[in-house]
């Protein structure tokens, strides 16, 4: 049995598929001070970004990726588009 896949879903899976590997790198590469709780929770983002590579065909592994955006980079990130935008005088 194949799956067919909607056009729309079939687009976003070839157009958008390296998120998932580079978030799962950056999660590796990360101090585990980058984590609010520290090497137990990079360890439990690690195995959730594992999981949404398996998930990623069916839209799941997306919220996942966003998740861990907003979690991890969001939280230890400084610069913003806006303020990297600013003019330093």
């Amino acid at each position: 049995m194949t799956v067919r896949w909607p056009d729309a879903v079939r687009r976003a899976r070839a157009r958008d598929g390296v998120p998932f590997p580079v978030a799962l790198l950056d999660s590796i590469n990360r101090s585990p001070e980058a984590f609010a709780g520290g090497a137990d929770d990079r360890g439990s983002w690690i195995r959730w970004l594992l999981i949404s590579l398996l998930l990623c065909p069916i839209l799941v592994g997306y919220g996942i990726v966003l998740g861990y955006y907003w979690a991890v980079v969001k939280r230890t990130g400084s610069m913003t588009p806006r303020t990297s935008m600013r003019r330093r005088d």
